[in-house]
């Protein structure tokens, strides 16, 4: 098994293919944690006979669904700002295609820093098959690739620097693994460093990427474009909502707002 963080894994396993996409990670589990949400508070009110110990594990199992469905907001409100603030970016991800033509999707999440799964702001994660040397695949399936991002304000510069990653390798994911294990497979390369050796045409991209949206930024705001709600105030909002029982406006929903 070869693995690389930016993460390289070799599978032998399938799954089906769908249209590629900029998705959000939390997608899937999404209702399914709404539903249990609405249950455990309800059975928190009605059922009276539950001891301190139950009641207790109700508050801990209503807090992590809460959790769940906060940092899922929070993705789906940074995938509509990048959507808003850099379109170009956004289309070009949102469209992308392996070497033979196949779309593939991205999956995005922000996440809490103790739940990363490696100690970096940002991380992007590829997989491929060993019958498939150009088929993307992660933990959400074939065709895919995902991205991890820390929850902290520049978020979306973070998410724009990886889509660049994204943008070279996800075309030319054989190439790169030749490069990868060439250039960064040495027990003294730091992490931090994966992705970035000068001639790494990911690290270049990635820089482009960056470059691209800062300029987007700047017209955006010259333009009459508003900064949106910091991340953490608009956790904390949305927490706040969710235990008072009230619904979260999807992030589909948001006026032409920005974060940075």
């Amino acid at each position: 098994m070869k693995t690389f963080y930016l993460v390289i894994v070799l599978f032998v396993f399938s799954y089906s293919h769908v249209v590629g996409r900029i998705k959000n990670g939390y997608e899937s589990e999404l209702q399914c944690a709404k539903t249990s949400l609405q249950k455990l508070n309800l059975l928190l009110v009605e059922d009276k006979n539950m001891t301190v110990i139950q009641r207790l594990d109700v508050k801990s199992n209503i807090e992590a669904l809460i959790n769940y469905i906060s940092f899922y907001e929070i993705t789906a409100a940074l995938i509509e700002e990048l959507r808003i603030v850099s379109p170009g970016i956004y289309n070009e991800i949102d469209s992308i295609k392996d070497k033979k033509g196949r779309p593939t999707d991205v999956y995005v999440k922000v996440v809490p820093r103790e739940n990363s799964k490696v100690q970096l702001k940002a991380a992007s994660f590829f997989e491929r098959r060993s019958m498939d040397e150009d088929m993307n695949v992660s933990t959400y399936g074939d065709y895919s690739v995902s991205v991890d991002i820390w929850m902290v304000e520049n978020a979306l510069f973070l998410l724009s620097h990886e889509l660049g990653h994204i943008k070279y390798i996800v075309p030319n994911l054989a190439e790169y693994l030749k490069f990868y294990e060439k250039k960064y497979k040495r027990p003294e390369v730091s992490i931090s460093f994966v992705g970035h050796n000068p001639k790494d045409q990911s690290g270049k991209y990635a820089n482009d990427f960056e470059r691209r949206y800062l300029q987007d930024r700047k017209s955006y705001l010259y333009n009459g474009g508003e900064k949106a709600e910091r991340l953490v105030s608009r956790l904390i909002r949305i927490r706040k909502d969710l235990r008072n029982g009230n619904g979260v406006v999807s992030a589909s929903a948001l006026e032409s707002n920005y974060s940075f």
